[in-house]
């Protein structure tokens, strides 16, 4: 498809979906893994679902996260969004059994909340960096992306969890937002 090819042949469309395809694996691997690690250390199915259900009704304040994009700078609101969120995930360091498990909970409500500013800025910023006819392409490309990744970024987290613990996941998922952050970083968009 010509736009598409039009779209790719951009350096910095290239580098921000290289950064966010990064990312999104690690988001992935991660949202399963929060679940499986709340049953392994609680014994609970319900306090597993109830992993989802926190990550859900926190997306109910999304809104307020257009709010906020619209008075700061988009580039410099995600890299702050995603070296925050590098720092939520080391939070899971600090889980070595039930007692700890609500910490689980801070942090998916704490990801589900950066997420939702994060997407919100993404999407300002690429309206901004493309013309109107290349933003309907990028934007397939991304969910394509995003689509393909929900299929196998999970089992990759799921194994992971099961050969090192989610500390270990957690660790690849706060280096995936360190990567999306530097490529933002190197993106050249104000």
């Amino acid at each position: 498809h010509e736009l598409m090819r039009a779209i790719l042949s951009r350096p910095d469309v290239r580098l921000l979906l290289a950064g966010q395809t990064l990312s999104m694996f690690g988001d992935w691997a991660m949202i399963i893994v929060l679940a499986v690690w709340m049953k392994v250390l609680t014994g609970s199915s319900s306090a597993a679902g109830l992993v989802f259900f926190v990550f859900a009704i926190v997306s109910l304040a999304a809104p307020l996260g257009g709010l906020v994009v619209d008075r700061l700078p988009k580039r410099r609101l995600m890299i702050a969004t995603h070296v925050a969120l590098a720092g939520v995930m080391c939070l899971l360091l600090f889980v070595h059994g039930r007692s700890d498990a609500w910490l689980i909970y801070v942090v998916i409500a704490l990801y589900g909340l950066g997420g939702d500013i994060f997407a919100a800025a993404r999407s300002a910023m690429l309206k901004a960096m493309l013309p109107d006819e290349l933003l309907g392409d990028a934007n397939s490309a991304y969910q394509a992306i995003r689509e393909g990744l929900r299929i196998i970024a999970p089992l990759a987290g799921a194994g992971l969890f099961s050969i090192a613990g989610g500390g270990a996941v957690a660790l690849v998922n706060a280096g995936t937002f360190l990567v999306s952050a530097a490529t933002l970083v190197a993106l050249p968009f104000k």
